[in-house]
């Protein structure tokens, strides 16, 4: 008799349990649905209080909701407010959460390394990219090299990270630019040689990539404009040892955002004699912005 009752009473216990579970996540899920309901709305403060509550609960099943929301909300900070510091924050928290392979977990990661370039955490940056980049099986290879390259300035380990890079085209232009900045002439003259005799190369795609970070359309990942004193010295070679008009056009374009004004607009003008399309609209731009500037604060 009194097994029987306990084992009732037992039943009773673990129904109750698993209903509690199911309950706790019904409202975990709510509450996650409320929090990307008032993020959507710009009412934030309201968010990241459920966000709290989310994070709370010790129930496995409840984990994903918590780091999603706090995702959410770090790449809310990052992308539509550029608050850095709150965004770091929230995808510190989620990564605590969960730091496996999700699509959520890589961006995190590839966004915490541009926030720690940008703040001069230089160290956490190179930690974070290079655990990107074992995660993603080297699909980050080159923009670690780039980071060392570029960010660093140690050209050794960049030469380290390239050497395992694909012998592919886009590749090829990660050494030049590796060479131009280690003043290696030799081994910069012998690599374009090698990729003119292929037809893979000109003056001209060569200034396209240093500004652009592309060659050709395809996406390289950069910081900023590459190099200013590369982009220039491409472009002036297309212009005088392979005449191509076209690139007068950039040239002047890239006077005009480095705030050479004048001289953006002496070089549009001659693209525009020659007939480039485009440099009559951007003469204009150039002339108007250099008017205003010329006749001071009205």
């Amino acid at each position: 008799m009194n097994t029987m009752i306990v084992k009732k009473g037992m039943k009773k216990i673990i129904i109750f349990i698993f209903l509690s579970v199911i309950a706790s996540s019904s409202d975990i899920k709510g509450n996650y649905e409320k929090a990307i309901n008032f993020l959507y709305n710009g009412k934030v403060s309201e968010s990241e209080k459920l966000a709290e509550e989310i994070s709370k609960s010790t129930n496995k099943k409840d984990t994903e909701y918590a780091m999603k929301i706090n995702y959410k909300i770090g790449y809310f900070y990052l992308h539509s407010e550029q608050n850095l510091e709150k965004s770091e924050k929230y995808y510190a928290k989620a990564l605590e959460i969960d730091n496996g392979r999700s699509k959520e977990v890589l961006e995190m990661l590839s966004d915490l390394v541009n926030i720690y370039v940008i703040n001069k955490k230089y160290k956490e940056a190179e930690e974070t990219l290079i655990k990107l980049n074992n995660i993603t099986n080297g699909k980050n290879q080159e923009r670690l090299g780039l980071f060392y390259m570029r960010v660093l300035k140690n050209y050794d380990k960049a030469q380290e990270a390239f050497d395992k890079l694909p012998k592919r085209l886009e590749y090829k232009l990660c050494f030049l630019e590796l060479y131009e900045n280690k003043l290696d002439e030799d081994k910069l003259k012998e690599l374009i040689t090698e990729m003119e005799n292929k037809n893979q190369i000109n003056n001209f795609n060569m200034a396209m990539y240093y500004y652009f970070g592309e060659f050709p359309e395809e996406q390289i990942s950069f910081y900023g404009v590459i190099n200013s004193k590369l982009v220039e010295r491409y472009l002036k070679k297309s212009i005088e040892e392979d005449k191509n008009n076209d690139a007068l056009l950039y040239l002047g374009q890239y006077y005009y955002y480095q705030n050479r004004k004048e001289e953006a607009e002496k070089i549009i003008k001659k693209a525009k004699d020659l007939g480039v399309d485009g440099a009559e609209k951007l003469l204009k731009t150039i002339e108007e912005n250099l008017k205003i500037n010329r006749s001071g604060p009205v």
